[in-house]
């Protein structure tokens, strides 16, 4: 048969030669010979390589050899891949391959059947026992039979309780220790005899006693506690009689501002209220401060319910107190973003009053943002806001069990001090209050953990014609010079108040004389009661006490070089105050000091002190804050960047110093700082202060602290 076909090739290459029976040359579109008859040139004449070609891709490129076309080699088709059989397809011109599975078979039941992949040659095929059910452990023997028991990852004899077993934690790498009839262990927070009951229903002691070893709150959530052997660490308000209590401490992490809610219910069924506990939510560097107020407070319910809202980004302390025994609760925390525009929160939503009423606001919805324009102090209570709209002048009275109010013309911390109409603890009455929109803020002054309400009681009435001689600015009483009068408050209402009167003590009654000067004096006001506490004095320019040139809580009050012209008084008179007597006396002006006021600033110098009188100075500007303190001013020059020590000591008396740095005398943000000082002890403020000329202000209240010494010290900056 070879030789046949050797013959034939044989005598057709010499017919090709010799010219006879020539096959008509086929041509492709593109020119080239096309693909007819494999190995047609060969052995034709030649000079190039080009007429060698026989158009056929499988068997190679011909090329002339020696003037005669001869054989190229033949395509390479081999993939590299062991299980494919490879080939030359003349129809495509290109290299195929062929998956051969057989070539893969391991001769394994259990391993499935492996097959040939085009690219990756053998790989493993499926596991042929998987049931798919992930509750069942899957085997195949030799035989490849498959067998399917249920999971017991962790080897500990029980089946998983996600599988219908009772095993609580199959996990290999946890689960081992917990399964039925394991020891409970406390302190882990798991539970370890698969019970269903975590470590605080377990008479599990707390691990969370106190601030040091509090638990992290970062999220939402719904958690178990136990108050079971803690001790008593942060002492509330928050709890009201009670016997053996004990708290636990948990640190709620608010990543940015957020609204915070918690609700703590007893978990022991036969009397949940044996259980109940308080709670009282703190910033966390005051943990273990329980003098200082919490933020939000709740006494004992069933179940108690904290809300606090616009917390600041930052740590607090949540701390949670058994009341009468010790016992698990559930604790659940909801961590929130900010909700706007709930009903008397703020001046965005106040709570609209045009008639006399009883208005109530919800505790757990309130919080506090209403700037303190009455002076009253930071106690942490929350506000509620009253839009009050009145058709013609009215007087209005409003009063709030314990509360604190203020009604200004301007809502918000853009108000000022000339856009508070009145001020009032407990009860504040206005006389003829004009037609229009007025804000009525009521602070919350109780300390009573179980109120859920803020309430405030409005009386609208026209307006009265029988206010008393001194019961409002407008019909303040004349004064003369050395002659004391008497003024009976007992009728009167509560209108404005003194600007430093004490906060903590609820003022009954205010009254208001005036007095006129031909020329600038001294003057010295003193109001005293035939029995009850002292009275509060400010002496000021208008009807308003939010303009005060001075003011002093108790005793009497001296202003020097009042200046000619016509001045007001309001005596604020606390609880139990029968007749009031007050009198006026002059002097003649002391010298007026240069640095009473900024311009006239004197030059400090480092090394010497500066004896300030405080008694000659008056108060012409207030840093960092409102109580109307006497102020000198100096000049500090630096010829280099420095730091600078203030020595501050008082050489009697005792109170508030604040010392001030300005880099001109109309600088609105000046640098303040106040510290409390007392005789003979120096108190030391520090700056470091760029060079050139500063300007430092040094204020206290001269009734406390008539005179100070003032020394400065510069230094290398650290």
């Amino acid at each position: 048969m070879r030789t046949t076909k050797l013959i034939g090739a044989l005598a057709i290459a010499c017919s090709l030669a010799c010219g006879d029976g020539d096959p008509p040359a086929t041509m492709d579109d593109g020119g080239q010979r096309a693909c007819v008859a494999p190995g047609l040139t060969l052995g034709q004449l030649c000079s190039e390589d080009a007429p060698c070609d026989d158009g056929c891709f499988c068997n190679g490129v011909e090329r002339c050899v020696e003037g005669v076309c001869s054989a190229g080699e033949r395509a390479a088709c081999d993939d590299g891949v062991a299980c494919t059989l490879d080939a030359c397809d003349p129809a495509t011109d290109a290299c195929a391959a062929t998956a051969a599975d057989i070539e893969c078979d391991d001769g394994d039941p259990c391993n499935g059947i492996e097959i040939c992949e085009l690219t990756r040659g053998c790989v493993p095929g499926p596991d042929p026992c998987d049931d798919g059910d992930d509750c069942t452990v899957d085997s195949c023997t030799g035989e490849g039979e498959c067998e399917h028991e249920l999971a017991d990852r962790d080897d500990d004899g029980f089946v998983d309780q996600l599988c219908g077993g009772t095993d609580c934690d199959d996990a290999p790498s946890t689960g081992a220790s917990r399964h039925p009839g394991a020891p409970e262990v406390c302190g882990n927070e798991l539970d370890d005899d698969c019970n269903g009951s975590s470590d605080a229903l377990e008479s599990c002691p707390a691990t969370n006693d106190g601030c040091d070893d509090a638990r992290v709150i970062s999220a939402s959530t719904t958690l178990l506690g136990t108050t079971l052997g803690a001790a008593l660490d942060v002492p509330s308000p928050c709890v009201v009689g009670g016997n053996e209590p004990g708290d636990v401490v948990y640190r709620v992490r608010l990543p940015a501002e957020r609204d915070l809610s918690v609700s703590a219910a007893s978990v022991t069924p036969d009397d949940p209220l044996t259980t109940a506990v308080a709670l009282a939510l703190r910033p966390w560097d005051q943990c273990a401060m329980p003098e200082g107020a919490p933020l939000a407070c709740r006494a004992p319910d069933a179940p108690t319910v904290l809300r606090a809202r616009r917390l600041a980004a930052g740590d607090y302390a949540l701390v949670v107190t058994s009341v009468a025994g010790r016992g698990p609760f559930e604790l659940s925390v909801e961590i929130e973003a900010p909700v706007d525009a709930i009903e008397g929160d703020g001046c965005e939503a106040p709570r609209t009053i045009t008639a006399s009423g009883t208005y109530s606001l919800p505790l757990l919805d309130l919080r506090a943002d209403i700037a303190d324009h009455c002076r009253f102090g930071d106690r942490g209570g929350v506000d509620a806001v009253y839009r009050l709209v009145l058709d013609a002048p009215r007087d209005v009275h409003i009063e709030g069990e314990n509360a604190r109010v203020a009604v200004t013309s301007v809502c918000g911390d853009e108000g000022r001090d000339d856009d508070v109409r009145g001020c009032g603890a407990g009860a504040l009455t206005l006389r003829a209050l004009p037609a229009g929109e007025h804000w009525i803020v009521v602070e919350d002054a109780r300390t009573d953990p179980t109120a859920v309400s803020l309430d405030v009681d409005v009386t609208i009435e026209p307006v009265s014609g029988e206010a008393h001689d001194g019961d409002v600015c407008a019909r303040a009483v004349e004064l003369a010079e050395g002659v004391p009068t008497t003024i009976d408050p007992l009728p009167f209402g509560y209108e404005l108040g003194a600007a430093c009167e004490d906060p903590t003590i609820r003022p009954a009654d205010d009254l208001f004389v005036r007095f006129t000067l031909a020329e600038a004096r001294d003057v010295i006001v003193g109001a005293s009661s035939s029995w009850g506490p002292p009275c509060a004095v400010t002496i000021t320019d208008d009807c308003s006490t939010r303009g005060a040139l001075a003011c002093r809580r108790t005793g009497v009050l001296r202003v020097p070089s009042v200046p000619a012209g016509e001045h007001f008084a309001a005596i604020s008179c606390m609880e139990n105050t029968g007749p009031v007597e007050v009198r006026l006396d002059t002097e003649a002006p002391a010298s007026a000091r240069a640095n009473d006021v900024c311009a006239g600033a004197v030059a400090l110098e480092p090394g010497r002190a500066a004896r300030v009188e405080l008694t000659a100075y008056r108060d012409d500007r207030r840093c960092g804050h409102e109580r109307p303190d006497a102020d000198a001013f100096y000049r500090l020059a630096l010829s280099a960047r420095r730091r600078v020590l203030f020595f501050v000591t008082p050489e009697e008396g005792a109170g508030p110093i604040t010392l001030g740095v300005l880099d001109r005398c109309d600088d609105i943000t000046p640098t303040c700082r106040t510290a409390e000082a007392q005789a003979d002890g120096t108190i030391v403020f520090e700056e470091t202060l760029e060079a050139g000329e500063h300007l430092v202000m040094l204020e206290g209240d001269p009734a406390a602290i008539p005179a100070a010494r003032l020394r400065v010290q510069t230094t290398e900056p650290r």
